[in-house]
């Protein structure tokens, strides 16, 4: 199935954010481009992935018409081996390499350049690894999309790519995949009709090849017919139908599904539909299969717009999946915040939900610019990674996955295996090239689940100042091996440096690791003043050590792990049945929905409110509605006190009309609607929605807070690619008090500048939101403005940081940037922000902008 028309796999944010920066980085010459038709020699392992009980052997596709020399460089660039192919030979076979990324030169006796170089690896043996089920490490592949024959035009990928990849999954020692299936009019041709093609014949070779698969829809059929509407996500029959569907076609072999994908970032989806849409996925999925796993719509966004969670929470999705799910690009040092506050409101919805499994169905290397080398096929916009690049990618592999497991999450998958651009073709993403082979990402992961699939994490390590250090012990769920009762630590370091360090009570040698899985002994010095002390040289690029016994780590692991949790299946009939009845609320035409948290205040008092009960269950049930709030009354139309009749696998209607109190509508902050119901025999999640007051009506009756730093330049920390300018215009009679950004960028360079606003502390604390003036010069390019707020005491240099952001279009007139904080909740409190950020990324060599009026603003007086 062509997949080309598919939506992109990533979140619209980074995709955004990546888009400012290609369209600003200046055209390089890219280095000479790979002969598309061929490489100089291939191999006859897929992604040219030998392992250690393989020799590495080469065949040209005819014998060496002449002598060639040949090297072998490692993922450092280091000559590792060298030596030549007499004339006439067909086949080049090298010895003793160790394991790890390596990459093959060829320069015939005639030439006067080496050919392209061919990456190839080394890896364990699947004879000698531990194959662990519950491993936390795993990959998303998509692998029934982007492993489609000719996918987005590929001439360069194999015979079977599908097959190719599964062997390549089980090399690396995958137990688990993400993958993708299309709701759409393919799998749902007619009612009652589905095809699973391709889906079901992937399932198949995966279950074979023992990798287990969650998998996720996020699509639905665009063309309204008997079985579904053409709103989709809010047609609950449908959702639960085809759920239930799917579920009982893969049972056993999808052992864990997503509904939707990063829900946060449909910005059409109300919260409160999105969540009644997962209640009925759940029951969906539960009726077809009751062992399966299921997961929420992967939250991808939460260290921004953490009101999502909170909204879907109070909408009751709690009992509505068995493992947390959520998304994360950020940098592995930021990566704990997002696990601390996720936990934190999880817990404050109830201690059931921090006590679920927590999987990170997404984390990859976001921020590196488009990819810096051209593409491997003419006429493809495919770009590839720079060496530097996917030796960055490389570290990501293991720093991300080891740090987010280390705060919490029991499984974290990598983006993404196969193949895969997005931004027109100029960010890279997968761990192998368009022409399927390995690159150092791939054997980076295969290393980690080498080191670490089954191993259990014991908790950080005291390794010295600049050094992130995990513990881990070797006694997991495999029976006996050789590390059983030893420990593996795995270390990085902001700097590349060696690290001397005793580790106590060691009485044998110990085992270094490298990032590609290349060993090394490791002793302690004998003599001297550091003796017992270890040497090794450490940096970005992570290193393992083995065989260590008997060390206690800093920060035990139960304090931020639990035992590894897993969900309680199969879930039991009774308990489906309990929570097949669900709420859905409509607000009425006198309501506005802004974005996917709130709804406006109405003009008057009274509006029109409808619930929509759903039965999906086989008996009929009844009950009345019940409010839950305060602020406001309910009436329910026609009758007040009916009792509900709602058939089996059916819903019903309740048009109710509510009544604000007459001082909500000048509350500072929202009226929360909360309605539940009391149905015999089930238990019945409330629904939720917040009634906002205007956010110009509320600050208006305060006076704004002026940030009087702001005029003075010297409160601006530059940070810029180019040289930036910084002056104020004093105010006049007709115009406040400006400070001006002037940028003027180098030739060849990237165009970007954002500098930073010194808060001081606590001088957002209380506020509901910030208001400022801003323009370019006349006649200036638009271009998109970006407002990011830092509880950071110095600029980090991030792209879209780990705070909210607000993007918006920045043209030569003046316009009136509002930034509420109440619509958009969010982790950092406000009087945690230290660093106010608002800057762009000009087109042209030269820029301008102005900012006047920047205020604060608190709620009124009661």
């Amino acid at each position: 199935m062509s997949i080309v028309h598919r939506p992109p796999l990533l979140h619209p944010a980074i995709l955004a954010t990546l888009a400012l920066f290609a369209a600003t980085i200046t055209a390089r010459a890219d280095p000479t481009e790979v002969n598309p038709d061929s490489l100089p020699v291939k191999t006859q392992k897929p992604g040219n992935v030998f392992t250690l009980d393989d020799t590495v052997t080469f065949h040209l596709p005819a014998p060496a018409a002449q002598t060639y020399g040949w090297r072998v460089r490692d993922w450092q660039g280091n000559l590792c081996a060298e030596g030549t192919l007499p004339q006439g030979d067909p086949v080049l076979e090298i010895d003793d390499l160790p394991p790890g990324y390596f990459e093959l030169e060829l320069k015939g006796e005639t030439e006067t350049r080496w050919q392209p170089p061919v990456p190839f690896a080394r890896i364990i043996s699947p004879d000698t690894r531990v194959y662990n089920p519950q491993s936390p490490f795993a990959a998303d592949t998509a692998q029934s999309w982007l492993a489609a024959k000719g996918h987005r035009g590929n001439k360069l990928d194999p015979i079977d790519p599908v097959a190719t990849l599964i062997q390549l999954e089980h090399l690396a020692g995958l137990t688990m995949i993400r993958d993708r299936m299309g709701w759409n009019d393919q799998t749902h041709p007619a009612p009652g009709r589905h095809d699973w093609q391709p889906y079901d014949t992937n399932a198949t070779q995966l279950a074979r090849a023992g990798v287990q698969i969650c998998s996720l829809y996020e699509s639905y059929p665009k063309r309204p017919s008997p079985a579904w509407t053409a709103d989709g996500i809010r047609d609950l029959s449908a959702i639960h139908n085809f759920s239930e569907a799917a579920a009982r076609q893969f049972a056993g072999r999808i052992t864990a599904w997503e509904f939707w994908n990063e829900p946060d970032l449909k910005r059409d989806i109300p919260a409160w539909d999105f969540a009644a849409a997962q209640k009925a996925a759940w029951i969906g999925f539960k009726r077809g299969s009751p062992s399966t796993n299921v997961l929420n719509g992967s939250l991808s966004n939460i260290h921004r717009f953490a009101g999502v969670l909170d909204a879907l929470l109070d909408n009751g999705i709690a009992d509505y999946h068995d493992t947390f799910n959520l998304h994360t690009y950020l940098i592995p040092r930021h990566q704990h915040r997002v696990l601390d506050a996720t936990r934190a409101t999880l817990a404050r919805h109830g201690q059931r939900l921090s006590e679920k499994p927590i999987w990170i169905t997404e984390v990859g290397l976001a921020y590196e610019a488009n990819g810096e080398h051209a593409p491997l096929q003419t006429g493809s916009p495919n770009r590839e990674h720079s060496p530097e690049q996917a030796r960055a990618q490389a570290e990501r592999v293991i720093t991300a996955q080891v740090t987010l497991h280390a705060h919490g999450a029991d499984r974290v998958f990598f983006f993404v295996l196969p193949p895969y651009n997005e931004a027109g073709g100029g960010k890279v993403w997968g761990l192998l090239r368009w022409d399927w082979l390995v690159k150092p990402g791939y054997v980076a992961l295969a290393n980690l689940t080498a080191q670490l699939s089954d191993a259990r994490l014991l908790g950080s390590y005291d390794a010295g100042p600049g050094v992130i250090a995990w513990l881990f012990d070797q006694n997991g769920n495999a029976p006996a091996t050789h590390r059983r009762d030893t420990q593996t630590l795995v270390l990085w370091a902001d700097v590349n440096r060696t690290l001397r360090h005793t580790f106590a009570g060691q009485q044998t040698n110990l085992e270094l690791v490298d990032l590609v899985g290349k060993l090394a002994p490791l002793s302690p010095r004998t003599t001297g003043s550091a003796a017992g002390q270890y040497a090794f040289k450490i940096g970005t690029a992570p290193v393992f050590i083995n065989n260590l016994r008997g060390l206690a780590p800093a920060t035990p692991a139960h304090t931020v792990l639990h035992p590894p949790r897993l969900p309680q299946l199969p879930t039991p009939a009774a308990d489906i049945d309990a929570r097949s009845t669900i709420l859905r609320p409509r607000p009425g035409p006198q309501f506005k929905t802004i974005g996917q948290l709130t709804v406006s205040f109405p003009e008057t008092d009274t509006a029109d409110l409808t619930v929509d009960i759903f039965n999906f269950s086989d008996t009929p049930v009844t009950g009345t509605l019940k409010n839950l709030g305060t602020g406001y009354t309910l009436t329910q139309k026609n009758n007040a006190n009916a009792t509900l009749t709602i058939p089996a696998m059916s819903s019903v209607p309740v048009p109710l009309t509510i009544r604000f109190a007459s001082d909500r509508r000048h509350a500072a902050h929202a009226t929360l609607i909360r309605i539940g119901a009391d149905i015999t025999g089930r238990n019945v999640a409330p629904v939720a929605i917040p009634v906002l007051p205007d956010f110009d009506t509320t600050i208006a009756r305060a006076p704004a807070h002026p940030i009087a730093s702001a005029a003075d330049p010297k409160n601006w920390l530059k940070n810029t690619s180019g040289t930036l300018d910084i002056t104020t215009t004093p105010a006049t009679a007709n115009a406040p008090t400006a400070t001006t950004f002037r940028v003027k960028f180098p030739a060849n360079a990237d165009r970007w500048t954002h500098p930073y606003l010194k808060l001081t502390d606590r001088e957002l604390a209380g506020a509901i939101g910030l208001t400022f003036e801003i323009k370019s010069a006349p006649g200036s390019k638009p271009t998109r403005g970006i407002l990011v707020l830092t509880d950071a005491a110095t600029p980090v240099k991030v792209v879209n940081g780990e705070q909210p952001d607000t993007a918006f279009d920045l043209t030569d007139q003046w316009q009136t940037i509002k930034v509420d904080f109440r619509q958009n909740p969010m982790f950092l409190r406000p009087d945690q922000v230290r660093l106010l950020r608002i800057g762009c990324n000009p087109a042209q060599p030269e820029f301008e902008y102005t900012i006047r009026n920047l205020q604060l603003h608190l709620p009124p007086a009661s």
